[in-house]
């Protein structure tokens, strides 16, 4: 069963973004809310915040600008361990649990193994594209983050 850990973030999201799309831990990765020419870590985060200043955000340096959230599975998931999660079938269930938890947010996400253990590293901007609606995740949202990777896994 996947544990899942998360954190709000003040700072800009590219350090965050440039952190889980490190080419040496990335087994796979991927994103939603983009357009087709953002796929590298400063133009997705220049993006991110462009979003939360057209919706009048993100100019405070006390604000929350993006969530860190960490999806980690058991070693025995592994296929080396008789389990079936390879790269590919975590960066599906990554698609799935991003498009459930997180829909009309930008999400980068990447796939990584190092340790005993694979896990997904998510981004997720705290702003809603459209609407413009701040998420402000609490007990009660990481409770859902944490009974969604349950019910998708």
């Amino acid at each position: 069963m996947p544990i899942v850990k998360c954190e709000a973030s003040k700072a800009t999201p590219y350090k965050g973004i440039a952190y889980i799309l490190d080419e040496t831990k990335v087994e796979a990765q991927g994103c939603q809310g983009f357009s087709a020419l953002v796929n590298d870590p400063k133009q997705m985060a220049k993006q991110m915040m462009q979003t939360m200043l057209v919706h009048g955000k993100g100019t405070n340096r006390n604000e929350r600008k993006y969530y860190h959230a960490k999806v980690s599975f058991d070693p025995r998931d592994l296929p080396e361990n008789g389990g079936n999660l390879t790269p590919e079938r975590a960066n599906a269930y990554a698609a799935m649990y991003a498009a459930t938890m997180w829909p009309g947010r930008e999400v980068v996400w990447s796939v990584q193994k190092h340790g005993e253990a694979r896990h997904i590293h998510f981004i997720i901007a705290a702003v809603e594209q459209e609407t413009g609606k701040k998420m402000d995740a609490r007990d009660g949202e990481y409770r859902r983050w944490k009974d969604q990777a349950q019910t998708l896994a």
